[in-house]
């Protein structure tokens, strides 16, 4: 997988959607449709990713429940956007932020967290990142890393996404924890 993405509409009107989406195909053993599959897509508009505009919200207004979804594993970009009855539910993006080092993180959070995010809060995933974290401080910063550490680990263990947070990390690979927790994983 380099990237793709995909709108997922609840519900069995295939019409309906084939209208506003041009492609649609009902989703067996789910209750989920898989609407304009895009293979090798790119990232959406800026103004998307930094949650001035939205892919979704006109049109659950017309659907009822829609869900947008884009991974690219190259930049390890992410993004998701959920919406219903013409509101945004959740909206998350991780990309590389526009920083001094490059980094990748949350540059959009809205919304309140869904139960797919769990996942993305593993115990050695927590390990593995203060470790890396810890080689930014030098002895002199002890403290400060500490008061640091404390903040992730809170933040943890209520699983708690920030925008403009480098943590919980996050890929374009998180595009199949979505479609799994929805269960429209596609077969290779």
């Amino acid at each position: 997988m380099r990237s793709y993405s995909v709108y997922l509409i609840k519900g069995s009107n295939l019409e309906q959607a084939q209208q506003v989406f041009g492609s649609a195909e009902i989703v067996d053993g789910s209750e989920w449709m898989r609407c304009r599959f895009t293979k090798d897509d790119e990232p959406p508009e800026d103004e998307v990713l930094f949650g001035e505009e939205s892919l979704t919200q006109a049109k659950s207004e017309i659907l009822g429940e829609v869900v947008f979804v884009f991974g690219d594993t190259s930049v390890d970009g992410f993004v998701y956007e959920h919406s219903k009855g013409g509101e945004i539910v959740r909206k998350l993006v991780w990309f590389p932020m526009l920083d001094d080092d490059w980094n990748s993180g949350w540059i959009c959070v809205e919304g309140e967290p869904e139960i797919w995010e769990e996942s993305l809060f593993r115990k050695d995933k927590l390990e593995q990142f203060l470790a890396i974290e810890r080689d930014r401080f030098t002895e002199e910063m002890e403290a400060e890393y500490q008061e640091y550490a404390e903040r992730v680990r809170e933040d943890w263990a209520i699983k708690n996404i920030e925008k403009g947070h480098t943590y919980p990390e996050c890929d374009g690979t998180a595009i199949l924890l979505v479609e799994r927790y929805y269960g429209v994983e596609r077969q290779a």
